[in-house]
C-alpha cells in the first residue's frame, strides 16, 4: 500500500521553515490590503518580496508545492460566509430524528447514518459508540447528540427579523396571502386553496 505525503512533509527543516515564513507573508500582506490570502498569493509585488529573501527556495518544485498547499488550505478556512453560516444553523433548525432511523425487515426502527446527507449529518454534535465484546458480536450502544435546535431557531428567527415587531418577511407574506385569495372567497374556495398550497 502507498501512502501518500503532503509536499510539507517532504520537506527538509529549512524548507519548512522558509514555507511557513512565506505563507504568513502572504497571509499578513492580504490581511492589510483587506483581501483574501489566494489573491494575496497571486499579487506580483508579495511574490516579488518573497522571491527577494528566498535564497534559491522557491525554485524549488516541492518547496512551491507546500506554499500552495498551505495557501489553498487558509482559502477554504476564508470562505466562511454569513450565507453558510445561515445555511448551517438552518440544518440544526430542521433535523428531524427520521432523517437518521431506517426500519429492518420485521418494522423495527434502527439507527443509520447511511442515507443521512452531509447537511443532515451537520446537525450531529457527538457520536458515541460502545461495544460489548468483540467488534461485531454482542451488543452495540449508540449515543448521538444533536447541536441545540431551539437555539438554531432563534438564531435563524433573529436573522430573518421574526422577533421584531414590525417584521418585513412577515408583511410580505402576508400581502402575499392577501393578493392570493379575493375578498369575495367563500369558505369551500378557500379550504381548495389551502389544499392546493399543501400539495405544492
Amino acid at each position: 500500500m502507498v501512502f501518500l505525503r503532503s509536499a510539507y512533509e517532504q520537506l527538509t527543516p529549512t524548507e519548512r521553515a522558509f514555507v511557513d515564513n512565506a505563507v504568513h507573508h502572504i497571509e499578513g500582506a492580504g490581511t492589510r490590503a483587506k483581501e483574501p490570502i489566494s489573491v494575496a498569493a497571486r499579487r506580483v509585488e508579495v511574490q516579488n518580496e518573497i522571491v527577494s529573501w528566498s535564497r534559491g527556495m522557491m525554485e524549488k518544485p516541492m518547496v512551491l508545492a507546500a506554499i500552495t498547499e498551505r495557501v489553498n488550505s487558509i482559502a477554504i478556512a476564508q470562505e466562511l460566509t454569513a450565507q453558510k453560516i445561515i445555511r448551517e444553523t438552518v440544518n440544526i433548525a430542521t433535523a428531524n430524528m427520521g432523517d437518521y432511523i431506517a426500519y429492518d425487515d420485521d418494522g423495527n426502527p434502527y439507527f443509520t447514518l447511511a442515507k443521512c446527507t452531509r447537511e443532515q449529518l451537520s446537525a450531529i454534535k457527538t457520536l458515541e459508540i460502545e461495544t460489548s465484546g468483540k467488534w461485531g458480536e454482542g451488543k452495540t450502544k449508540i449515543k448521538v447528540g444533536f447541536h441545540e435546535k431551539l437555539t438554531a431557531i432563534k438564531l435563524a428567527g433573529e436573522y430573518i427579523g421574526m422577533w421584531n415587531p414590525d417584521n418585513p418577511h412577515y408583511r410580505a407574506q402576508q400581502a402575499e396571502n392577501a393578493a392570493a385569495l379575493p375578498a369575495d372567497t367563500t369558505p369551500e374556495a378557500a379550504a381548495d386553496a389551502y389544499q392546493r398550497y399543501l400539495e405544492g
